[in-house]
């Protein structure tokens, strides 16, 4: 099986980690006072930005390494 295939995952711990760190930011502050439905535009947004990040991250961390994507998946990242 391919694991680099594979989609990383948009979910809340990557994503906030992503805010955290400062690889995004929201563009109003207000917006973190309150929870958010899944689907509304912030949640669906913040997770595009995490899965494109992951990928980005991810190839940083191979270049860091000296390693491929057979050596090290997306799915490890």
């Amino acid at each position: 099986m391919n694991l680099d295939a594979l989609t990383g995952l948009a979910e809340y711990r990557n994503g906030g980690l992503c805010l955290d760190l400062g690889l995004i930011n929201v563009k109003n502050p207000d917006i973190l006072s309150h929870s958010h439905q899944v689907a509304s535009e912030i949640i669906v947004e913040w997770r595009a930005l995490t899965v494109i990040l992951l990928d980005i991250i991810a190839a940083k961390i191979r270049e860091k390494l000296n390693m491929n994507t057979s050596e090290l998946p997306l799915a490890k990242i």
